[in-house]
Formats: C-alpha cells, sequence, structure tokens
C-alpha cells in the first residue's frame, strides 16, 4: 500500500485513492462527481473499511448511508468573481484557475437552479452599468433548500453608487423565474475566503437586506428549522432526514426512561439534533458560539407543538471549551445525561472529551465530518471509560471523496 514510512501515518483520503487505484486521482472539489454513484459508493465503502481497519478503531462499523440526492443536493454554493481580460468572470475555489476540468464536476453538484442564477448574474455584471459592482464583488453565494434560494453579494468596497445598482439587480433577481425569496450584502473589505463566517474575519461584517425574509428554512419530518443567511446549515438536506433518524436510532431516544433524561447537544446551531431528539426528553441544553442560529432555535422550538411546557430547554451562547462546559452546564449528577456532540472539521479543543466524560453521560454521539480525527478522538473517549458500540457513515458528500461518521460511545 502506498502509504508513508510510518505504516500508521495515512488518512481517510490515502486509503480512498488506494482503493480508486492509479485511473482515478483524488483532487479538486469534486472528484468522483463524474462516476455512477453506485461505483463511488462501493468505492468509498471499501477505502472506509480499509481506514478503519488499518486506524484499528474498535466498534462495529455499518455501511454508508446512501445519499437520497446523488447529484445537485448542494444548498449551498459559490462563485468568486474575478475581472479578467477586460471582463468579469465566475471562478471556482481560491485559485487562479479558470474552470479547471476537476471544477467542471463541481457543477454536478449544485441544483440546476444554482446554474440559472449564476448565469443570470453573470450577463447583468458585464452589461457596462454593472462592471463596477462586480469589480468591487469578492463573492456570490446561493443559500436556501431546494425550493427557495437566497442570494448574498458578498463585497470588498461598497458606496451608495454600488448599493443602489447592487439593488437593482436584486430587484431582477426577484422577477427570475427561479423562487429567489431573499438577497443581501455583506460587506468583507478584508477579501476574507470566509465568505459567511464573520467570526474569522479580519474586518467585522456588515449585513445589509434588500429584500424578502431575514431567515431561510426547510422542513425535515414536519419540523420546520430556521437559520439565518449568515449561519451554518447543512449543505446537503437531502441527508437531514435520514441522519436524525438514525441518530434517534442509535440514541433511542424513543425509550420511556429518556423522559428523566438531560440532552446535551454542542455545537447545536439552529437546533437540528436539539428540535429532533430533545422532543423525548425532560431537559434539553444546547451551546453553540453562534448567537443568531441559538435565536433560531429558540424560535424553532417555541413553535413546535412537540415541545410540552414540561420539557426545560436553554440555549446558551459560547465557544466550546472544557472551562465553558464547566461553567454553563448544569452540574453533572443530578440527572442521566445524553450528549451528541458535532464539532466543526478541525474537531474538538483540547479538554472538551475529559470535561465531558467526567459527567458520566450514559451514551455520547459524537459526528464526524474529518473521517482523519476519529481514531485520536476514540482513543480518548476509550482512555476515560467509553466504549465504541457503533460507527455509521453517511454519505453527505456525494461527488467528493469525504464522509459524515456518526460514532455511538457508552460508559463501560
Amino acid at each position: 500500500m502506498p502509504f508513508r514510512k510510518n505504516p500508521y501515518d495515512f488518512t481517510y483520503l490515502d486509503t480512498v485513492q488506494h482503493a480508486a487505484g492509479d485511473g482515478l486521482a483524488i483532487r479538486g472539489v469534486a472528484p468522483l462527481a463524474a462516476l455512477a454513484y453506485d461505483d463511488e459508493l462501493a468505492l468509498k465503502q471499501k477505502a472506509f473499511a480499509e481506514y478503519i481497519r488499518l486506524s484499528k478503531v474498535e466498534g462495529h462499523y455499518e455501511d454508508i448511508i446512501p445519499s437520497p440526492f446523488k447529484r445537485h443536493y448542494r444548498t449551498t454554493t459559490k462563485r468568486r468573481v474575478v475581472f479578467s481580460t477586460g471582463t468579469i468572470q465566475f471562478r471556482f475555489g481560491e485559485g487562479s484557475g479558470d474552470f479547471p476540468d476537476q471544477d467542471r464536476n463541481e457543477t454536478l453538484l449544485e441544483p440546476k437552479q444554482h446554474n440559472v442564477i449564476y448565469s443570470f448574474l453573470l450577463d447583468i455584471l458585464n452589461e457596462k452599468l454593472f462592471v463596477p459592482v462586480g469589480k468591487r464583488c469578492n463573492y456570490i453565494v446561493i443559500r436556501g433548500s431546494y425550493k427557495e434560494f437566497c442570494v448574498i453579494f458578498n463585497m470588498h468596497q461598497l458606496d451608495g453608487t454600488v448599493v443602489r445598482r447592487i439593488k437593482s439587480m436584486a430587484e431582477k433577481l426577484s422577477k427570475l423565474d427561479v423562487n429567489v425569496i431573499s438577497s443581501f450584502i455583506v460587506s468583507n473589505p478584508a477579501r476574507s475566503r470566509y465568505y459567511l463566517d464573520s467570526k474569522n474575519n479580519d474586518a467585522k461584517q456588515i449585513v445589509k437586506k434588500l429584500y424578502g425574509p431575514e431567515t431561510l428554512r426547510f422542513t425535515s419530518d414536519d419540523l420546520t428549522y430556521l437559520y439565518d443567511a449568515m449561519s451554518f446549515s447543512q449543505i446537503n438536506q437531502s441527508m437531514v432526514p435520514l441522519m436524525m433518524k438514525k441518530a434517534g436510532t442509535l440514541l433511542d431516544i424513543q425509550n420511556p426512561l429518556n423522559k428523566g433524561f438531560r440532552l446535551i447537544d454542542l455545537y447545536c446551531g439552529y437546533g437540528l439534533f436539539a428540535l429532533y431528539a430533545g422532543r423525548y426528553f425532560s431537559e434539553v441544553f444546547g451551546i453553540d458560539s453562534d448567537q443568531a442560529s441559538l435565536d433560531r432555535a429558540n424560535e424553532s422550538v417555541r413553535h413546535c407543538k412537540d415541545f410540552s411546557k414540561a420539557i426545560k430547554v436553554r440555549f446558551t451562547s459560547g465557544q466550546i471549551t472544557a472551562h465553558v462546559l464547566e461553567t454553563v452546564l448544569p452540574v453533572g449528577g443530578d440527572k442521566p445525561e445524553i450528549v451528541i456532540l458535532d464539532p466543526p472539521r478541525m474537531g474538538v479543543e483540547k479538554g472538551v472529551i475529559g470535561a465531558l466524560a467526567f459527567r458520566k453521560p450514559k451514551k455520547v454521539l459524537h459526528i464526524f465530518c474529518n473521517a482523519d480525527l476519529i481514531p485520536s478522538e476514540l482513543e480518548q473517549w476509550k482512555k476515560l471509560g467509553y466504549s465504541t458500540k457503533k460507527i455509521v457513515p453517511l454519505d453527505m458528500f456525494p461527488g467528493t471523496a469525504h464522509l459524515e461518521v456518526m460514532v455511538l460511545l457508552e460508559q463501560r
């Protein structure tokens, strides 16, 4: 196997490349999008099994849960805006190349309505009146669901004239035969590649609504989720019902005993897991660093008929650190707990797993969007008295080599 000299110094992508062989280079945003989906899924299944074996991860792993939308699933997409050879152009990614071959595959991941919107905007931006808007634009971003769309103009320079012309473009957008329900301007003078996340920008972002509702929404399993245009949301909404159902099964949320349990949802966002699972617990406690998402979570809970007045729900804003967990969470031991831990790609901060294990939750559902962290973080749980019961990979990102992985841990 063509790994490095250290037999354990490898990544999940190494196993994907090994499973693919020499005929397919795992490069670009969507290197697997050109494959038939059954072939792609078989390749990922083989690679994930090999990765688990080589990593010596304990616990039973299941087959990958396939995505209902095999292509055209991404509900957040972007184009980088550049002025080159006298014209406004849209490009993928951060590189200088203009639509390299591997990026053509990325359009296979986007809803077809997105391409209609981008083509429409590109034509407008190349009109003489609107070229100055394009020269001052970092990105154009499309968000929403598969039925409703929001367009965001991420700008590095704004003045009164530019704002008026963007408003004129937004008015044209609202009349397009695609359901663009809202539009926003985001000021990003630092030209940060974090085109939606103000926390990671060098300069404070200013968000200005052009038209439409303040929030976006989608429905899954009779639950309606609200989130702000600038807040994180799952990019494959077709997978959300399957992910929620599987999480509920792993945690046995409908067990009557859970009525006396507390559910702790960390990195809870706008309440994806808290709303779905929290209905079966006596208390729900969520933490996230994005206050806007927490506001939407509270709003969704208020409109959810399944949350009785007997269920205590609290969402708190804060970074997920050991110190915050020790000072913000209710005192452990007063009632049994179940934890859902869904960190971003870089994983949890040092000390977080230890702080959670100290509370002795009965079950932990640790969700990984970076499979490379599975061996090291599961080893931490093992040393702190927890066993890996089940490992469930989900094909959250068809067309790419990546997987989302849910791991159920229980006290030994």
